[in-house]
């Protein structure tokens, strides 16, 4: 399987528009923040593979907190 290029279009006139990429980019990134601190599946290309960066064992830099159970 290919994946194609990502097509950079020119910038929108119509105000509205301007603003969907900066929110979905903000919402990625609470999508990745909630995957780390959940552990909640999360899927992304890195290097031409699907990998799930929700799993702390494949971020290294998360913060992961540990609970003993009593």
């Amino acid at each position: 399987m290919t994946i194609s290029p990502i097509k950079h279009t020119p910038p929108s006139v119509d105000p509205d528009l301007q603003k969907v990429e900066p929110a979905l980019r903000r919402a990625a990134q609470s999508a990745r923040e909630l995957a780390l601190r959940t552990g909640t599946p999360c899927y992304v290309w890195r290097d031409g593979k699907l990998i799930n960066i929700g799993s702390p064992q494949m971020n290294p830099s998360a913060d992961t907190h540990t609970t003993e159970k009593a």
